[in-house]
């Protein structure tokens, strides 16, 4: 798939020396939400648009009904 093409717009993010790395609880979930949450990222990673991180920070996602009334399922969302 790759990167999409130049657009000529740099973007940077400015980082804060010695600033704590921002820490939240992840969000409880039932089994069933776990699971559809792993099958979702499973998908994402083997597609290539996500990777594994190393992080020490958890970023915590949601299960949000998508918006295709038509389609059952859910949709993960990052919250940030």
């Amino acid at each position: 798939m790759g990167l999409p093409p130049s657009r000529g717009i740099e973007h940077q993010i400015d980082l804060v020396p010695r600033a704590s790395l921002p820490s939240r609880p992840t969000y409880r979930t039932n089994p069933q939400e776990t699971k559809e949450i792993e099958s979702q990222v499973q998908k994402l990673l083997e597609k290539g648009w996500v990777r594994k991180s190393l992080s020490p920070c958890v970023v915590p996602v949601l299960l949000v009904p998508k918006k295709d009334g038509k389609q059952e399922g859910w949709q993960v969302e990052n919250v940030l």
